[in-house]
């Protein structure tokens, strides 16, 4: 029996483009050194913790790179993700942004909360940005 295995093409891990060397995990050297200096997401921008470092992308980027695996370059896949992203936390993005003279008028705990998902947010659009200059970058004849 012939081994399935043995036919299939391996993706680099860093770009994920197809490679022809069976059991090699990057297709080129720049995209090892690239792996080996990221500490964060390859799509999103989101920090990774060292020790965990299997691949290039956070949890939740990683997560829907598995879901939609049909994508042409990481350039498609980004920009999926961007879309999918906003959708996901569309009421987060339409936090009104306060002023600091609004909230010393709030209570305690409601100052609290309003400020930790203004952070939140804050995340959030960074993460977006880096999804959308992401989506620019093709490394595919698409582009």
């Amino acid at each position: 029996m012939i081994s399935r295995q043995k036919y299939r093409k391996n993706k680099c891990t860093w770009c994920w483009q197809f490679i022809e060397e069976p059991n090699q995990p990057f297709c080129s050297q720049h995209c090892k050194a690239a792996f080996d200096k990221s500490s964060s997401c390859h799509f999103c921008g989101n920090p990774i913790e060292q020790s965990k470092k299997t691949n290039p992308s956070c949890r939740e980027c990683d997560a829907i790179v598995t879901d939609y695996p049909t994508y042409c370059c990481s350039a498609g896949r980004a920009a999926a993700m961007t879309d999918l992203y906003t959708d996901k936390y569309q009421n987060l993005l339409r936090l009104i942004d306060w002023d600091q003279e609004e909230l010393e008028e709030m209570g305690k705990n409601m100052r609290s909360s309003i400020r930790k998902s203004l952070g939140e947010k804050y995340c959030l659009e960074a993460r977006l940005a880096h999804l959308s200059f992401r989506a620019r970058i093709h490394t595919c004849e698409n582009g």
